[in-house]
């Protein structure tokens, strides 16, 4: 009977994370319905809610030691449509709305979806190379990008935006190491004085709609940098923050 009842709770236990996943999965799905009706502020908040929902069903699995292949491979379909399909549409109308051709803001959807596809195949796939860190940039950041891109442009973007979309789609699949959770915990507490500055001349300079977005940037341009500040400059950061 203690058998029965233990086996029966750890069977709902393994539902919480599954459900989180699925979770995930219904509001991308609903994100992309409602961009058929130009709703892009409410299918922005959905993707941002997936967002959530993804840090938390990793978290909660991890917690609850419920980490299965079964799960690991739900995550991952959640992934693709929420991060994947909804963003890549959204930039894609969006980009209508600023006046940008037809076959250029579908190239920048297909390439975005191309891209975050490959990049959860290649997270499936492979062991990480460098605790701490993502080989590219993770696709939930990417998404979180084009939301807050197009909520500090109003919910349209012009010609100079398609580049921009798909730049980002490509440092998804890039070799660059971005920062995991963790990771950005050990940062010295004068890296996060000196990004709180920057967001308050952005915010100053570009209104107070462009400080998602500038907080978004600070992370995709991330990895660029540490590979710009020089081989030296770099081992030196990454021993810092771990």
């Amino acid at each position: 009977m203690v058998h029965s009842e233990h086996a029966m709770a750890h069977r709902l236990l393994r539902l919480v994370p599954n459900s989180m996943s699925l979770g995930s999965l219904v509001v991308g799905v609903m994100a992309i319905v409602l961009l058929e009706t130009q709703a892009f502020f409410v299918a922005g908040m959905l993707i941002w809610l997936g967002s959530v929902l993804d840090v938390l069903d990793g978290g909660v699995a991890g917690r609850l030691n419920m980490r299965t292949a079964f799960g690991k491979q739900l995550d991952n379909l959640a992934d693709v449509v929420t991060f994947g399909i909804a963003p890549a549409l959204l930039a894609h109308h969006l980009l209508l709305l600023g006046g940008v051709p037809l076959p250029l803001s579908a190239a920048a959807a297909l390439v975005w979806a191309v891209c975050g596809a490959s990049r959860l195949a290649r997270f499936a796939a492979s062991a990480p190379k460098r605790p701490g860190w993502f080989e590219g940039i993770p696709i939930p950041a990417a998404a979180l990008f084009i939301v807050s891109a197009g909520f500090w442009q109003q919910w349209t973007m012009a010609w100079g935006w398609a580049p921009v979309v798909m730049l980002v789609a490509f440092l998804m699949v890039s070799p660059f190491g971005y920062p995991k959770h963790s990771t950005l915990r050990h940062v010295p507490v004068a890296a996060w004085l000196l990004q709180a500055a920057l967001l308050a001349v952005c915010g100053v300079a570009l209104g107070w709609q462009a400080l998602p977005f500038s907080l978004s940037l600070m992370y995709v341009a991330s990895g660029p940098l540490l590979l710009l500040m020089g081989a030296t400059a770099r081992r030196r950061l990454l021993r810092m923050v771990g």
